[in-house]
């Protein structure tokens, strides 16, 4: 059911007056760049709730020469409407001075896509499947951002606004605005300074001497969930690759991605231990980092030879990191963060295993690039999942 109809809108009434102007010319539009979002919003089947940040606004300024890496002058007039925490749906409406400015900002909007679709690549497949579908378009001076679950509804939208045909105005849609206050923007997420950090040398002295007395408060935490974990997947009984599985298994039934890692709301709040084993193990929420590092912990503790691969992913344009480990002398790769993809439904076994213990070629196939001279070539194919 579609959540943006009756939200209670925080936008000055002004905004979606009419101008009393002339009927417009080809290329021309009497609608305000919000009230165009709305007649686009309006021909969506299921969005999200919407938030609305317009020209005038810290965060629309902010977010447009952030995100769309537009100077501040290229835009005169516009609005940016988008969901937060997972969802990728995003609406963008923006005025240049001029139509030859209107394509310099298409080009930027078309960049953000490639970008935006990068961020979601693997994480969240559903959604970057939606950005990489969306589209750009242009009628005079304006052009629009259509990140969103019917783009070709929505460009029709779009371009019935323009010219001297064009209905008055009376989409039903309403946008919660963002402007509460002075809006500071934030910097990309990161995880913050912590006086207890996560120390991977001492829980595995610990581990290895059977005392965790002098660990701190939180990567005592870590050893004691790691504990927990060993005590109840592994037995004695157990192959290094059934132990391997079954902590792979363990990690994406307890953990998710820490989608406000995706979100550019100003008030989405990011783990700020999602990059290490306190974050996963303690509060369920892990970025590839989290993920990968987890992993590893885990296998040392088993005593099974396991490595860290820091690379990337969506042809180099978004960090990404994964895992090796080596079974009977062969080396396997393993992406436990992309097995654990967010999805609003239930993924299957086949899917939340299809990273795991698999080759270096198929990692190529698959958009994950790295330094191939510093890792060994993970060429094991007799302990791969088999459904």
């Amino acid at each position: 059911m579609a959540k943006h109809r009756g939200i209670a809108l925080v936008i000055l009434a002004a905004l979606l007056a009419l101008s009393a102007c002339s009927a417009p010319a080809a290329g021309e539009t009497d609608y305000t760049p919000i009230q165009i979002a709305a007649v686009i919003a309006d021909s969506q089947s299921d969005l999200p709730e919407l938030t609305a940040s317009v020209a005038g606004d810290d965060f629309f300024s902010a977010y447009v020469q952030d995100y769309y890496e537009l100077e501040p002058e290229a835009v005169i007039d516009g609005v940016v409407c988008y969901a937060g925490g997972v969802q990728a749906c995003e609406l963008a409406v923006l005025t240049a001075a001029d139509p030859s400015g209107a394509d310099a900002v298409r080009q930027a909007l078309l960049g953000y896509v490639e970008r935006r679709a990068a961020a979601f690549a693997g994480y969240v497949p559903e959604q970057a499947a939606m950005v990489e579908s969306a589209e750009v378009v242009v009628s005079g001076s304006t052009a629009a951002l259509l990140i969103c679950p019917d783009p070709s509804a929505g460009s029709e939208a779009f371009l019935s606004c323009f010219g001297s045909d064009a209905p008055p105005f009376s989409a039903q849609t309403q946008f919660v605005s963002a402007q509460t206050g002075e809006v500071v923007m934030a910097d990309a997420p990161t995880a913050e300074s912590d006086a207890d950090p996560y120390d991977r040398d001492a829980v595995l002295q610990a581990w290895q001497t059977g005392d965790p007395s002098g660990l701190s408060d939180k990567n005592r935490a870590v050893y004691d969930r790691c504990q927990q974990i060993i005590d109840e997947v592994i037995t004695g009984d157990m192959t290094d690759f059934e132990k391997e599985l079954a902590v792979h298994d363990w990690i994406i039934d307890w953990a998710e991605y820490d989608s406000d890692t995706l979100s550019h709301a100003p008030d989405f709040e990011p783990d700020p231990d999602n990059d290490n084993p306190y974050g996963l193990l303690v509060n369920q929420k892990a970025v590839c980092l989290g993920y990968t590092s987890t992993f590893q912990l885990l296998m040392d503790m088993l005593g099974i030879e396991c490595i860290t691969v820091e690379g990337t992913a969506y042809g180099e344009t978004e960090a990404h990191a994964w895992n090796q480990v080596q079974l009977d002398g062969e080396w396997y790769a393993v992406d436990v963060t992309w097995d654990d993809p967010v999805s609003f439904g239930r993924v299957s076994e086949r899917t939340a295993h299809t990273y795991f213990n698999v080759t270096s070629e198929f990692l190529r196939w698959t958009d994950h690039q790295w330094d191939e001279d510093s890792v060994p070539e993970a060429e094991g194919t007799t302990y791969v999942w088999q459904p």
